[in-house]
């Protein structure tokens, strides 16, 4: 599988962060070229990991509501890590990196932690903003890369996710 590393993954999204300027309506992460389908095919949608069974549930975004531009505020991203059996998620989550697919290109971007946490011990949630103008109303397939620990880099995805309007 010729899937590019979570490290490299990374290291694009934090130059792209670092050499983007704060305006609003700026890309940050970076555009590549997508995965082959059959790569995408080997990522599970649910990943077991010690004893937790993890699934993604995600919420993509693009705001046209007043003031925004016509053609609508970037993408924004909110992604919970969550245990399917609703087990206290007790691992060290590092290096998350979120992945979203759309054709042939793939928006990667750091995530961050999201001051809008659940609370919940089951689950875990991040979120990422100032992503492409892609969509509304399409579907996309989503990726979180992560490392437990300093383990390998583990990857679980989401698939055909709506990209949402709000208007």
């Amino acid at each position: 599988m010729n899937m590019p590393g979570l490290a490299a993954l990374a290291l694009a999204a934090a130059i792209t962060v670092t050499m983007t300027s704060c305006s609003s309506d700026d890309l940050v992460g970076v555009i590549v070229p997508t995965w082959s389908e059959s790569d995408l095919a080997l990522i599970p949608d649910t990943l077991n990991v010690e004893t937790s069974r993890l699934v993604l549930d995600v919420f993509l975004n693009r705001d046209y509501e007043p003031p925004s531009p016509q053609d609508g505020r970037r993408m924004t991203a909110n992604v919970t890590l969550r245990d399917v059996d609703e087990r206290e998620l007790a691992l060290e989550i590092n290096d998350p990196v979120l992945a979203v697919v759309s054709g042939s290109s793939m928006w990667t971007v750091e995530l961050e932690e999201s001051p809008f946490d659940s609370h919940f011990p089951y689950e875990l949630d991040y979120q990422a903003g100032s992503g492409p103008k892609w969509g509304p109303q399409i579907h996309v397939d989503v990726v979180m890369g992560f490392r437990i620990g300093n383990g390998a880099p583990q990857r679980v995805i989401a698939r055909h996710v709506l990209i949402r309007e709000s208007s």
